[in-house]
């Protein structure tokens, strides 16, 4: 649902670029803006129940699977991560680990997903947190990929690419 919402108010920010009622460093701010907030939710609905995450995180996570503490610290990394792209500060730090984190994940889902069998039991997407039971899948993909998006945004902003 969030998800959704995201990608509507992006295109809609696209549209009004195209059609020049929309500065392109104005819409560029808002999509980061909602950008920062969604991976900000995200990282809080993580940390509610930061056990229960782990344990989902765990079950596909190639970093996690070998350093568990990286479980642990990938939810406050994502909300360190959403505040430096809100507030505008360290936006190299932010935008190098944003990729890191996204492609990182990116590649698990995908390695993970790929040598599944058929018969195995459906893994859950720790993207949401403990608590929601989303399927590890499309959705999972997308947050990872959005990630590295927003870390590339990011770093493209800080070569003035966008003005």
């Amino acid at each position: 649902m969030l998800s959704a919402v995201l990608a509507g108010c992006c295109w809609l920010i696209s549209v009004q670029m195209s059609f020049g009622s929309l500065p392109a460093s104005a819409g560029m701010d808002l999509f980061m803006l909602l950008m920062g907030y969604f991976v900000a939710c995200l990282g809080f609905l993580k940390i509610l129940d930061l056990q229960a995450f782990i344990a989902e995180f765990r079950q596909y996570d190639v970093l996690t699977q070998r350093w568990p503490i990286y479980g642990v610290v990938f939810p406050f990394c994502e909300i360190f991560v959403a505040i430096c792209v809100i507030a505008g500060v360290w936006p190299i730090w932010a935008s190098c680990l944003a990729i890191f984190m996204g492609v990182n994940g990116w590649v698990s889902i995908h390695h993970r997903l790929k040598t599944a069998s058929s018969s195995a039991p459906k893994l859950s997407c720790g993207c949401a947190g403990g608590h929601l039971k989303l399927p590890l899948g499309t959705m999972s993909m997308v947050e990872n990929a959005m990630m590295v998006v927003m870390g590339a945004i990011l770093l493209l902003t800080m070569m003035n690419v966008f003005s």
